[in-house]
């Protein structure tokens, strides 16, 4: 970085004092200019004329002698007023180019020697946007300069008022960002169940909710949900879900109960959260190994079996927070889970991810790449380490195909995985 600022300001300096020569030369020229070009004042109209004639036209036909030559006609005989001139001939922009070239490298190649280069550049940058003209009198040209001061300082006073509303929007979103991350579940391994999650939101806060959570029963509930949206208006809601569901599931043994319990009371509250999510929350028994779930429109879990076989569940169910008349059409079902089984819960972040060419992973692919990953590691038991925890490599290697595949895609949703094995 340092060296690169270095060869760039060494090739400003040498363009600077290019056209710093040139500008020498042409004022030793201009008295030849002067006598082959007859120019006059005309007081009244404050306008000076500046007559070529054709040797002068023929030698200096470069804009830039052009614009030094109306500069030093300027100086010698302009009166006050003529400000003006330096606007009335296209030719002049080609000057003004060169004077900001020049103007701004003497400035980058000042601060740089004292300063960092973002520093310098965030100081220019200041000094351009907020820099105030210096122009005394009662003229139009004065009152002018006058006006533009004054829209500058209020420009300045909105810059800064914005500024400050940034940094507390930034405070407030780290805020949320902090109370989120602490109403996840710390714990990653419970009594017959160890855990690994995957979570990556788009954002800094995410509209995914997960809880794990030991029941009055002995039992286990796992919950997942996806809140439409992201960013933090979804990350409220969660935290809503999360004060909600601790009180449900201490409440209701069955997990269709907790479905409708959730339904009803953000139906409910839907004019002040003005949101709906997808869920999923099941039960397992672990002296039983039966397991108990209950859908709400949310993509349906997988089973890994240990042979690598899959099983997912067939169970649907309508979305949370949209209709309270929809409770009673939240059911539950059961299945029967083995030793070494794995459960597989996730948010359609992960199924509807693109690849680079734009295919969907689906869960097809998802179901795929747990597949290989599983019988890489029952063929190989060495793999697991001298922890033993099948589920952290089996989450491992399943999100490096996954990130795999959507490398060079670009990510529109909040991505969520968790794989619990059971004993």
């Amino acid at each position: 970085m340092r060296k690169s600022t270095v060869k760039f300001g060494t090739v400003c300096l040498v363009l600077c004092l290019i056209n710093i020569s040139v500008f020498v030369a042409m004022i030793f020229q201009m008295d030849l200019i002067a006598e082959n070009s007859q120019y006059q004042v005309n007081n009244t109209a404050a306008e000076v004329h500046i007559p070529i004639t054709p040797i002068v036209e023929r030698t200096f036909l470069n804009s830039t002698q052009y614009a030094y030559l109306r500069l030093f006609s300027f100086l010698h005989a302009a009166p006050p007023k003529c400000y003006h001139l330096f606007f009335a001939d296209n030719r002049m922009i080609f000057f003004y180019c060169q004077a900001a070239v020049v103007l701004a490298t003497f400035i980058y190649l000042l601060m740089c020697s004292t300063v960092s280069p973002s520093m310098s550049f965030k100081k220019a940058a200041d000094t351009i946007f907020f820099a105030r003209t210096k122009m005394k009198g009662n003229d139009k040209f004065a009152f002018a300069g006058k006006t533009f001061n004054k829209m500058i300082s209020s420009e300045e006073s909105f810059a800064a008022e914005l500024k400050k509303e940034n940094n507390l929007m930034n405070m407030e979103l780290h805020s949320v960002e902090l109370a989120q991350k602490e109403m996840y579940p710390k714990k990653r391994e419970l009594p017959y169940c160890r855990i690994a999650v995957y979570d990556n939101p788009l954002e800094k806060v995410s509209g995914d909710f997960y809880d794990f959570m030991e029941l009055p029963n002995g039992s286990y509930g796992f919950f997942i949900a996806d809140v439409v949206g992201h960013g933090v208006s979804a990350a409220m809601v969660t935290m809503k879900i999360k004060g909600l569901l601790g009180d449900a599931a201490a409440r209701f043994a069955e997990p269709e109960d907790v479905m409708r319990f959730l339904n009803t009371t953000f139906d409910n509250m839907m004019e002040q959260y003005s949101s709906y999510f997808t869920a999923y929350y099941l039960i397992y028994n672990p002296k039983t190994r039966i397991l108990k779930y209950s859908s709400a429109g949310h993509p349906t879990p997988i089973i890994v079996h240990k042979d690598s076989k899959v099983e997912t569940f067939d169970l649907s169910g309508f979305i949370i927070g949209i209709s309270g008349q929809m409770s009673m059409n939240l059911n539950a079902e059961q299945i029967q889970l083995l030793p070494g089984d794995c459960i597989v819960l996730y948010s359609d972040g992960i199924t509807e991810a693109r690849s680079s060419a734009g295919a969907f992973l689906e869960e097809s692919g998802l179901i795929k790449f747990l597949q290989v990953s599983n019988r890489e590691i029952e063929t190989n038991p060495e793999l697991t380490g001298i922890n033993g925890r099948k589920v952290d490599l089996l989450l491992e290697r399943s999100v490096a195909q996954f990130k795999h595949f959507t490398k060079g895609s670009v990510r529109k949703d909040d991505e969520t995985l968790i794989i619990i094995e059971v004993e």
